[in-house]
């Protein structure tokens, strides 16, 4: 028998949490495929999330990729070539500037050319003093102005940097991030979507099925309450089966993405969802529940 239609002569009436938790259990089937689908709506924003903030910390170790090498003129002193090192890297457009010494250049060539006998009897170091450049660049277009204003530098002699390579890098990278953007939007408007429709379908009958059976007019505010309850709790289990769902699936992904990482001589762990993004996510599916228990009380 519903807890709600007991006698009216019975002893003191049960709680509004407990009636609430006691209809979910009444109904076993609706109340886990409500679960279910509050579940993937949670999971695939916070996967997203999570996928977006772990490409972009993969992104960032990728940046060597852009760094490319000037070539300094063999004829300038340390003091000069320092100068120049010291002048690029007040650029807005560059992130770092490395400057290898003539020495050091010697000295590595020496380590992989296995020519060190022979560069013993040279009268002098032949090799430039270099600078790496790593540039902060937003946009395939501004790699251009970046070169050419670096062979405007007095003293630069060469640029050794492949331009096409670069705009393809930082075009593809843009692509990514706003396909995530997008992705991450349009999942967020989805999850809101089939949440809301879900819990006010649900919460809908289930007031409804107490309505009819109980005809009281002064019962009708304590249903409301009821709905509502039922509403935070469908919802609150619901945005947390999902987090634990988005984790999982994370964790899942994890040896995929360690034998790709392998390949390029590194090491890389997949993180679940950020702690912040999942108490926001609780947090709107409870208003959420509210909501939807507001709405399916009104006859």
């Amino acid at each position: 028998m519903d807890p709600l239609l007991a006698p009216q002569h019975t002893p003191p009436q049960p709680t509004v949490t407990s009636l609430s938790l006691a209809r979910l259990v009444q109904h076993p089937l609706t109340t886990l495929f409500t679960w279910c689908v509050l579940a993937v709506a949670t999971t695939l924003p916070l996967t997203i999330t999570s996928l977006i903030d772990q490409a972009t910390l993969a992104a960032s170790h990728l940046d060597s990729a852009l760094d490319f090498t000037v070539f300094l003129d063999p004829a300038l002193s340390a003091k000069e070539s320092q100068a120049i090192r010291d002048e690029l890297s007040k650029r807005a457009d560059i992130e770092s500037v490395t400057l290898i010494s003539k020495e050091e250049g010697l000295q590595e060539f020496r380590e992989w050319s296995h020519l060190a006998n022979a560069l013993e009897h040279l009268p002098e170091n032949p090799l430039p003093a270099t600078l790496t450049v790593r540039p902060r660049l937003r946009s395939e277009q501004a790699i251009a102005p970046l070169m050419q204003g670096i062979k405007a530098v007095k003293g630069v002699q060469k640029i050794r940097a492949d331009e096409t390579w670069s705009q393809r890098f930082i075009a593809l990278r843009e692509a990514l991030s706003m396909l995530g953007v997008w992705l991450f939007n349009a999942s967020i408007v989805a999850a809101i979507i089939v949440s809301l429709t879900v819990l006010h379908l649900d919460l809908r009958s289930r007031y409804y099925a107490l309505l009819t059976r109980v005809p009281s007019n002064q019962r009708l505010n304590w249903l409301r309450k009821i709905c509502l309850f039922e509403g935070v709790w469908l919802s609150l289990v619901g945005s947390t089966l999902g987090i634990l769902a988005s984790h999982v699936l994370v964790w899942g992904i994890q040896p995929w993405i360690s034998r790709l990482a392998t390949t390029y001589h590194a090491t890389f762990t997949m993180m679940g969802p950020d702690p912040t993004a999942c108490a926001v996510a609780v947090g709107v599916s409870v208003v959420m529940g509210l909501f939807a228990g507001s709405i399916s009380s009104r006859v």
